[in-house]
């Protein structure tokens, strides 16, 4: 069983600037602080060919396509993962509270797929990883703060260039 956690985030300055529409073109700077409250993610192999998820709700499947959950789904159609495997997620706070637990539960469960896979990763690679996820496969209207703070951790500071390049100052 491999189990993943990433934790949730405060925001120090630069509340909006981590926005596409506010850095494309001029760049922009924000600062994070990760907190001791967590979203852990747990994967491991299962007896039959199901897909077994465990969330808010749960879910049996036998094709990742079936998932309702639009992350869990999204972050299984990027991996070589496909059946005979059960993910439980788990949070030290309920969804909503403004801490960036989509971030990181996101984060928390690409780190537990790639481990799942021994795929390797690294804290910036899995930040970009999350974001791409959620900004460009899912199409939400989010910025950047939430998964790079939780995947660096501690208290960071955060350059974005007008490209959208992300780089961190722990």
């Amino acid at each position: 069983m491999i189990i993943c956690k990433a934790p949730l985030r405060i925001s120090i300055g630069g509340g909006g600037t981590d926005l596409p529409a506010y850095y494309q073109g001029v760049g922009t700077v924000f600062s994070s602080l990760a907190i001791n409250k967590y979203v852990s993610v747990c994967i491991t192999e299962r007896f039959s060919n199901n897909i077994f998820l465990r969330y808010s709700e749960n879910e049996t499947v036998t094709n990742i396509k079936d998932i309702k959950h639009d992350i869990i789904r999204s972050v299984l159609n990027r991996n070589t993962i496909v059946s005979g495997f059960e993910i439980a997620s788990f949070s030290d706070v309920p969804s909503g509270t403004g801490l960036g637990s989509s971030g990181a539960f996101t984060v928390a469960l690409c780190a537990a797929v790639k481990t799942y896979l021994k795929d390797s990763f690294d804290k910036h690679s899995l930040a970009e990883l999350a974001t791409q996820i959620e900004m460009i496969d899912l199409n939400r209207p989010i910025g950047l703060q939430d998964q790079y703070a939780t995947s660096f951790g501690g208290f960071s500071e955060f350059t974005v260039s007008e490209f959208g390049a992300v780089q961190a100052k722990n």
